[in-house]
C-alpha cells in the first residue's frame, strides 16, 4: 500500500507545484506585461482629474511585484481574480457565466465521441470484422488530419452546434485507443475460453472484454478531457457560442491582461485535475481476473 500511497502524493504535489507556479506567471503578467500601465479610461473626456489620478495611482500600485503578488494571491484564495479592462466586471463573475456553457458542450462532445468511439471500436475488434476495423481506422486517421479550426469554421458557416467540432477532435483518439485496447483483450485467453464454452456474445464482450478494461478506459476518459476543453476554445471562439473560447478570444482582442491571466489558471487547474486523474488511474494497474466470476462457468 505505501508505493502506491505514495505515488499519489508525489501527483498531488506535483500538480499542486504546477498550479502554484502558472499562478506566479500569471500575477507576474498581470504586474509586468507591456501595457498594463496603460488604461484606456483615462482618454475618456468626462473623467475628471481627480479620477484618472486615482487610476493611475491604482495602477502605480500594481507594478510592485513584490507587494502585489502575495495580496493576489489573497484575493484569488477568496474567488477574486480581478478587474476585467475590457468588460468592466470581475473576471470571476465573467467566468462564472461562460463555464457552464464550456462545461455542456465538452460534455456533449466527449459523450457522443464516447458512444460512437466505443461502438466502433467494438465492431472493429471484438466482433471480429476485419474489414470494418480497417475502414473505422482510416476514418478515425482522415477525420485526426482536420484541424480543430477547419471544422470550427464548418460548423460556423453551416450553423451547427459547437460540440459536434469537440466530439470530432476527440473521436479519433477514443476509437484508436480503445480499439487497441479491446483488440488486445479479444485475445485473451479467458476470452477464448469463454467462446469456446458457448457463452453468449454479449456476455463474453461485458464480462471478459469491457469490465477487465474498464481502469484503462477511465483513464484514457480523463485523457480526452484534456482534448476536449483544449478544442473548445477555438471551436467557442469561431462559432461564437458564449462560452470560455469566446470570452479568451474577446480578451485577447481587447488586450485584456487580467481577463486572460484569470481564465488561464482556471484551464490550467482544470487540466491539472484531469491529467492527475489520468494519472491515477492509469497507474494504479492491471486487475483483469475478476470478469471470469461475473459470468460463472
Amino acid at each position: 500500500m505505501g508505493a502506491p500511497i505514495g505515488g499519489i502524493l508525489a501527483r498531488v504535489v506535483e500538480s499542486v507545484a504546477t498550479l502554484a507556479l502558472a499562478f506566479a506567471a500569471g500575477a507576474s503578467l498581470v504586474c509586468l506585461a507591456p501595457g498594463s500601465g496603460v488604461d484606456e479610461r483615462e482618454l475618456n473626456s468626462d473623467l475628471g482629474p481627480q479620477a484618472i489620478e486615482s487610476l493611475r495611482r491604482a495602477r502605480a500600485a500594481n507594478r510592485d511585484l513584490a507587494a502585489f503578488l502575495p495580496e493576489y494571491g489573497r484575493r484569488a484564495m477568496r474567488g477574486d481574480l480581478g478587474q476585467s479592462q475590457a468588460f468592466n466586471q470581475p473576471v470571476s463573475t465573467l467566468i462564472a457565466e461562460r463555464l457552464p456553457v464550456t462545461a455542456a458542450a465538452v460534455g456533449k462532445g466527449l459523450a457522443l465521441a464516447w458512444t460512437l468511439g466505443l461502438v466502433l471500436a467494438i465492431t472493429g475488434s471484438v466482433a471480429r470484422r476485419r474489414v470494418f476495423a480497417i475502414l473505422f481506422s482510416f476514418g478515425a486517421g482522415a477525420l485526426a488530419c482536420i484541424p480543430v479550426a477547419l471544422a470550427a469554421l464548418a460548423l460556423a458557416i453551416w450553423k451547427l452546434p459547437a460540440f459536434l467540432g469537440i466530439a470530432m477532435a476527440v473521436l479519433p483518439k477514443v476509437y484508436g485507443c480503445a480499439e487497441a485496447l479491446l483488440r488486445d483483450r479479444a485475445g485473451h485467453t479467458s476470452v477464448l475460453g469463454a467462446r469456446a464454452r458457448g457463452l453468449a456474445s454479449w456476455r463474453v464482450i461485458t464480462a471478459h472484454i469491457l469490465l477487465p478494461a474498464a481502469r484503462p478506459l477511465l483513464a484514457l476518459a480523463a485523457v480526452t478531457v484534456l482534448t476536449g476543453v483544449g478544442s473548445a476554445i477555438p471551436v467557442e471562439a469561431l462559432t461564437d457560442q458564449p462560452g470560455m473560447g469566446q470570452l479568451a478570444w474577446r480578451a485577447t482582442l481587447a488586450r485584456d491582461v487580467p481577463l486572460l491571466v484569470g481564465l488561464t489558471l482556471v484551464i490550467t487547474a482544470l487540466m491539472l485535475i484531469a491529467n492527475l486523474a489520468a494519472d491515477l488511474l492509469g497507474g494504479a494497474g492491471g486487475e483483469e481476473k475478476h470478469a471470469a466470476a461475473a459470468v460463472g462457468g
